[in-house]
């Protein structure tokens, strides 16, 4: 009798085999990243000639300001997450000293029961947070994991100068290939991290240049997904928002970079305030993402290699009285599968069902 139901057994050993290794093929992955640098926030008067002259420290005063870098990854519902956060004013503050030291930095986020994990202050060849997986099509790291980081290096405001360049990295990366969903996100707060509150003193309106140059990288793709995985989904966002408001009155600013420089995206609100866009160069708010085996989306992708270009508004009509600056930066990243057992797997598998119930009345009636 042993031998009889023994090719039933193999038969089901088979089956169980043959979907656990279509499980191990599938292949998804998403990422993205964004390098902002040499942002400059300059408050006096614009010229005719297009150079800018800063006021005097009389004239315009950094009230206090403060930075918060925040990093979550989850895989199958389980949660890691970091958060930093300092600030002060230029003369007393609990960021990092510059340029020793970061002015701030939280650590990685890596999602519980991941199997590739990103160390501190992990950068690539042109000293950008590291991608793992950069080839499009290709998976060398890992099976299943989720993870994010950010760093700001500088900040303005963060020295007793407030026209110090700021600038920042962050980065949120996925890969899934037999778990179910995967989800990544790394925050930046306030001009990359950045809440800065400033007072103007001056009877006459001022001007305020804002410049900065980005690097967005976004992939989202799909790989050798096997008919039985279903709602296969991979998506790799980017956010980056800029507003400025009179503390105590109804001006205010919002400007969302989108590659549209022959259009002006510089809204303001208020009487005597207006906003000119001087350069926006890339997309700095779009989503990528794909449902289709063997397949991918991307916008800017070039991870760990330099891609900056230029941003830039001119805000005029700022009167006397108390505004705050601040920028939101944020990458991330969501996918998920779901593994059903193809028709010849689950055929295999009732096979070894009725075999075994079969053997087993047999075995009764002996």
């Amino acid at each position: 009798m042993n031998l009889r139901i023994t090719p039933i057994k193999a038969a089901l050993a088979a089956s169980l085999a043959f979907g656990m290794a279509g499980q191990a093929q599938a292949y998804i992955h998403a990422g993205s990243s964004l390098l902002i640098d040499e942002m400059h926030v300059l408050v006096g008067q614009a010229n005719q000639d297009g150079s800018f002259t800063p006021s005097s420290p009389s004239s315009v005063s950094v009230k206090n300001f403060q930075f918060t870098v925040t990093n979550t990854a989850a895989l199958d519902g389980q949660l890691g997450a970091t958060l930093a956060t300092c600030g002060g004013t230029p003369s007393s503050n609990n960021c990092g000293v510059q340029p020793a030291q970061d002015v701030l930095y939280a650590g990685p986020a890596n999602a519980p029961g991941s199997d590739t994990l990103r160390g501190p202050k992990v950068y690539g060849a042109d000293g950008t947070l590291l991608w793992f997986e950069p080839t499009i099509g290709t998976s060398s790291t890992g099976s299943n994991w989720s993870n994010s980081d950010s760093i700001i290096h500088t900040a303005a405001a963060a020295t007793s100068a407030l026209f110090t360049p700021t600038h920042s990295d962050q980065i949120a990366e996925s890969k899934l290939t037999g778990s179910e969903n995967a989800s990544a996100t790394s925050i930046i707060d306030s001009i990359t991290g950045f809440l800065l509150k400033f007072g103007v003193t001056s009877p006459d309106p001022v001007d305020m240049l804002f410049t900065f140059q980005a690097d967005p990288d976004l992939i989202a793709e799909i790989w050798g997904e096997l008919p039985y995985y279903v709602n296969s989904t991979s998506q790799a966002s980017v956010n980056a928002n800029i507003s400025l408001n009179e503390d105590l009155g109804n001006k205010g600013v919002t400007w969302t970079p989108n590659g549209t420089a022959t259009v002006n995206d510089c809204l303001t609100n208020g009487n005597g305030l207006t906003c000119t866009e001087l350069a926006d160069t890339q997309d700095l708010s779009t989503t990528v993402g794909t449902s289709t085996d063997n397949s991918f989306d991307q916008h800017s992708y070039g991870p760990n290699a330099s891609g900056l270009t230029s941003f830039g508004i001119l805000i005029s009509g700022l009167t006397a009285g108390d505004w705050t600056l601040n920028l939101t930066g944020k990458v991330s990243t969501q996918m998920s599968h779901r593994y059903i057992p193809e028709p010849s797997s689950l055929a295999l598998l009732g096979l070894g069902m009725v075999g075994l119930g079969f053997a087993g009345r047999r075995r009764k009636q002996a």
